[in-house]
């Protein structure tokens, strides 16, 4: 984490930590790599009033130097997010991919029901 005067710090947290460590923050931007469980903890941190932003692994290995370990890694996130044009994952929201799916569902539904209508 870098604080506003340009320090660095480290700190590990486990799972249960991280949302309540954010709590306490002033807002701020977060890079996280993107995969399964991180859209929801990006949702959570939204909520927070914090800057998500989710990295595809590509990119992020990319800035990775030396061997990859916690420490290493959360640098080449930090590289990452601070550059200007990068690439980022949209957060899903599993409601809405659920409806968008679902509707979809029943489109192709009505279609069918149409097309064997007409070739009767």
């Amino acid at each position: 984490m870098v604080r506003e005067d340009g320090e660095v710090f480290k700190k590990m947290l486990r799972r249960k930590q991280v949302l309540a460590f954010f709590a306490n923050c002033q807002s701020s931007l977060i890079g996280i790599e993107a995969c399964g469980g991180s859209h929801c903890l990006a949702r959570d941190l939204s909520a927070l009033g914090h800057e998500v932003r989710l990295l595809d692994v590509r990119h992020v290995k990319a800035f990775v130097k030396g061997n990859k370990n916690n420490y290493n890694v959360a640098e080449a996130i930090f590289d990452t997010v601070s550059r200007p044009n990068t690439r980022t994952v949209a957060i899903k929201n599993s409601r809405t991919d659920q409806l968008i799916h679902r509707l979809r569902q029943d489109a192709v539904k009505r279609r069918i029901a149409k097309i064997n209508q007409i070739s009767r």
